[in-house]
């Protein structure tokens, strides 16, 4: 059976209307019509001389994307004729021009610009995964998908071996309708004559699709007949709120919709601590050995051999604490009940001093400050709060007279203190027959020699003015 007729069976079967061939008596050759492309096929070898489409590369080949989502490395537009490839897999270091297939530009909102080849275009690389598109004119926001030759390759790493085999649609996504099987999304009319909903995307495209995303959308009737085939080469293909539309198309509510995708199967279920969620029903992940053993028993016949974790009927780990702490378990003496376990902290393990002081430091810490009462604090000489080192945590001063006096603090003895001479560390405002009052857990103000007070009528360090009437005063210190 030839090439040609090959080809013609298979449109009939699952791409009809897609294909279009007749003889050309000059060039006598096969011409073959896809739909927005020309694949020419020698009369008498048969041999395939250029195709260009969506299908163009090996595949499954690796391909970018502008952002890079749902794609092997990302595309970025650098200027009207350049694109800047980066972000690649380990096992690809850099892109050059040889391994470019195809490039498509699509404009924002889904529709098709321009399909770059080595055909038609020019296509350089400047040896740093810099593409040079001569003919080109891309824009800001347009949707660029790069097509490779060079092969995907499918990590088969001991944390990523759970691949779904049961898809139909190779190392790409494929979408059908929810009475179908062997889907990896959902497909269904969305009653507006030309979108399709889609749902139900797998766990590591849960964002969604875009419109360069989709490749082609099979329209099938009830009688389960192929209406028609789409194609970014015939049909603007753009996806809003989950809507993917093709403009043109005329669906009816009983069709049903096969959508093809290049967004790679993702076989890698590692999780990124600290940023994936777990979703019940949704997230997938490796399994590790576990058995449920409602009683504990040994699961390796011999010294080395794996075995897997051992569970209760709860699900939680079984765990021997003399395996842990590798000695016996202390459950029967002392004070408590039998089987309640202890354990002996030896002097040698640890400064059991060390931490007794810390301890006593602590509870020092959470005593209550000390209140200091005097009604006698004026300008004839320094008052002792504390004639050592100490904090103060808060005061209560009351001023009977009838103008605002100032209290005065001094990091000094009481028997030293001459007022309007030893330097004051800390001056209060108190307003006339009225109080300050403040109180608080931390330190206001550390003294490191005593803690003396004073009042006089002005607010300068030397002043000694006297007052009429004492002040009141209360000092919380430790």
């Amino acid at each position: 059976m030839s090439f040609l007729t090959n080809l013609q069976e298979r449109a009939v079967e699952g791409l009809k209307g897609f294909f279009t061939q007749y003889w050309d008596p000059d060039e006598k050759r096969n011409i073959i019509y896809t739909k927005g492309k020309t694949m020419l096929v020698d009369s008498e070898e048969e041999e395939i001389l250029g195709l260009g489409g969506p299908s163009a590369g090996v595949a499954p080949s690796y391909l970018g994307k502008i952002g890079g989502i749902n794609a092997d490395f990302t595309v970025a537009r650098t200027s009207d004729t350049q694109l800047t490839l980066s972000a690649f897999t380990p096992d690809v270091a850099q892109i050059y021009e040889s391994d470019i297939e195809k490039i498509r530009q699509c404009t924002a909102a889904g529709v098709l610009v321009k399909e770059w080849t080595h055909i038609n275009a020019t296509i350089n690389d400047s040896g740093a995964s810099v593409l040079t598109v001569a003919e080109a004119t891309f824009v800001a926001g347009d949707l660029i998908t790069v097509f490779t030759n060079i092969p995907r390759l499918i990590d088969v790493s001991v944390a990523n071996l759970n691949v779904d085999l049961t898809s139909v649609s190779g190392n790409y996504l494929i979408g059908k309708d929810t009475t179908a099987t062997n889907a990896d999304f959902t497909t269904a009319d969305n009653g507006d004559g030309d979108g399709i909903l889609l749902s139900g995307y797998p766990d590591y495209a849960l964002s969604g699709f875009v419109g360069d995303d989709i490749e082609f959308v099979r329209q099938i009737n009830a009688a389960g007949k192929v209406v028609e085939t789409y194609s970014k080469d015939d049909a603007d293909m753009n996806i809003a709120a989950n809507v993917l539309t093709v403009t043109g198309a005329t669906f009816a509510a009983s069709d049903t919709f096969v959508v093809y995708t290049n967004i790679a199967h993702s076989i890698n279920t590692t999780k990124v601590l600290g940023l994936d969620t777990y979703t019940e029903g949704t997230t997938k992940g490796n399994i590790v050995g576990a058995v449920r053993k409602d009683t504990p028993g040994t699961l390796a016949d011999t010294d080395n051999e794996f075995a897997p974790v051992q569970l209760n009927a709860l699900g939680n780990q079984r765990t021997d604490l003399a395996s842990v702490v590798d000695t016996a378990i202390d459950v029967n003496s002392g004070n408590l009940s039998a089987g309640t376990q202890r354990f002996t902290l030896a002097t040698d393990d640890v400064n059991t001093s060390a931490i007794k002081a810390s301890v006593e430091l602590l509870e020092a810490g959470l005593a209550a400050p000390t209140a200091f009462r005097s009604t006698a604090v004026d300008e004839t000489g320094g008052v002792a709060v504390k004639a050592a080192t100490g904090d103060v945590y808060g005061w209560n001063f009351y001023n009977p007279n009838t103008y605002d006096v100032f209290v005065k603090f001094y990091n000094t003895a009481q028997g030293s203190v001459v007022v309007g001479t030893t330097a004051v560390v800390e001056t209060l405002q108190v307003p006339s027959l009225g109080s300050v009052v403040i109180k608080q857990d931390a330190p206001i103000k550390s003294f490191s020699i005593a803690i003396t007070i004073a009042a006089t009528k002005l607010v300068a360090d030397n002043d000694d003015t006297a007052i009429i009437s004492d002040v009141f005063a209360h000092v919380y210190y430790k």
